[in-house]
């Protein structure tokens, strides 16, 4: 009888710290749903669940998910800053100061999609440069002497930037980059207006901008 009362008190205990395990988690992984300043918000209520432990991902790729998931048309892009191949910091906001509409694309020299999208979108920006459009390249290889190799052979006539740390920089993760290609379309506000475009579907994008 005693043994038995203690197995009981044993598995209210581990209930209990399960429960407030659970809890714990659940706290980290509330999703914020304050307005974006500046932006036609579209509201987190209800659209994002926040990741559970069904989701069958590493703990170091959790927070890419959790960051693609949250960033949504209507979101406030996050601002950065890093350097050309010239050693030059290029700050997105400043970019967007100058133009009306901004590419941010990641990309790596041994991704066959990413360089396959370039002669597209050269052809893209040289048509709506003239109107505010630009391109954000970031490279995240891992190994400068291939990001340098790879933007001289492509020819990267658009902003060149990198952050040499594969998915795990700080810039790529705060936009949620789990694979590539991936790229974000923002307006001179700083607030998406799409992300994943396919070239074509950007084409449209810029065409209903701009050819009016």
């Amino acid at each position: 009888m005693v043994a038995k009362s203690r197995c009981l008190i044993s598995v209210a205990i581990a209930l209990a710290g399960l429960a407030i395990f659970l809890c714990s988690c659940t706290h980290q992984m509330v999703i914020p749903t304050e307005q974006a300043a500046g932006c036609d918000h579209v509201s987190l209520d209800e659209i994002l669940p926040g990741i559970g432990s069904d989701i069958p991902l590493k703990p170091y790729r959790r927070e890419q998910y959790r960051n693609d998931k949250q960033f949504i048309r209507g979101q406030k892009a996050p601002n950065f800053t890093l350097a050309d191949l010239e050693g030059n910091n290029v700050s997105l906001f400043d970019v967007l100061d100058e133009n009306d509409t901004v590419l941010v694309d990641f990309w790596t020299v041994t991704c066959g999609p990413c360089i396959a999208s370039f002669p597209k979108l050269k052809e893209l920006r040289a048509k709506y440069k003239p109107q505010g459009f630009e391109v954000v390249s970031i490279s995240i290889d891992l190994v400068r002497e291939d990001w340098i190799s790879g933007s001289e052979e492509y020819e990267l006539p658009w902003i060149n930037l990198g952050e040499l740390e594969s998915f795990y920089g700080e810039v790529a993760t705060e936009y949620g980059v789990r694979f590539i290609p991936k790229s974000y379309l923002i307006d001179k506000e700083g607030c998406l207006l799409q992300k994943d475009l396919t070239t074509d579907l950007l084409e449209e994008v810029l065409i209903s901008q701009y050819d009016k």
